[in-house]
């Protein structure tokens, strides 16, 4: 019962027409709140390699309405701080 909205973090340039970008996560903070969950496979201290997908993670915002759902995702991603790579975060 309820919405769902998934939202795929990527390590991408979108002004380099989503280029990935690999190398050291010098600073990588999840959002955490009611609705929200991230399924990720890095950590602080981590590093996004060449050889890989560049997908950091996916943000999961769940709401009774797919407007709370929505609300809640882009709060979430408001709340989601990476650097070291571009993200695709801000489009």
């Amino acid at each position: 019962r309820g919405h769902a909205i998934e939202c795929r973090v990527y390590a991408e340039d979108p002004l380099q027409n989503f280029l990935p970008q690999a190398g050291p996560l010098l600073f990588y903070r999840e959002p955490q709140g009611p609705g929200l969950r991230i399924d990720s496979g890095v950590e602080p201290g981590g590093a996004i390699p060449v050889h890989y997908d560049p997908m950091i993670a996916k943000l999961i915002a769940w709401g009774e309405t797919r407007d709370v759902a929505r609300r809640r995702a882009v709060e979430g991603l408001r709340r989601y701080h990476v650097l070291g790579v571009r993200t695709n975060i801000p489009f």
